[in-house]
């Protein structure tokens, strides 16, 4: 997460069973927030991971944690030689956050 907007990547399957995937940006404003709750309500979002970097994530955590999403932080990634915004949205594009999370859920049974 930057101070001025995070970078979302989406994974869910729709109703109709179809793979939906998708990468938005959202300010960090609490009414930015809030419309990010609210379309990850929308899409049927149950649960989040999002990567720790440094105290940025906790007012995303704290709206998303009022919203009952099922939540897992993980550890950021150490330093690519990319640009931050070009690296995160690689790694969102590929799954690679959403792969932890399916893992973390597994490794919990």
């Amino acid at each position: 997460m930057h101070q001025k907007f995070i970078t979302v990547g989406i994974r869910c399957r729709l109703e109709t069973g179809k793979l939906f995937a998708e990468v938005r940006t959202f300010g960090t404003m609490t009414r930015d927030l809030m419309a990010l709750a609210d379309y990850l309500e929308a899409l049927g979002v149950t649960h989040v991971a999002m990567e720790s970097t440094g105290v940025l994530w906790k007012p995303v955590w704290n709206i998303l944690e009022s919203r009952r999403f099922t939540l897992l932080l993980k550890r950021a990634t150490p330093f690519v030689p990319f640009p931050l915004n070009q690296h995160r949205r690689r790694a969102m594009r590929s799954g690679a956050i959403q792969k932890n999370l399916r893992e973390a859920l597994l490794d919990a049974f």
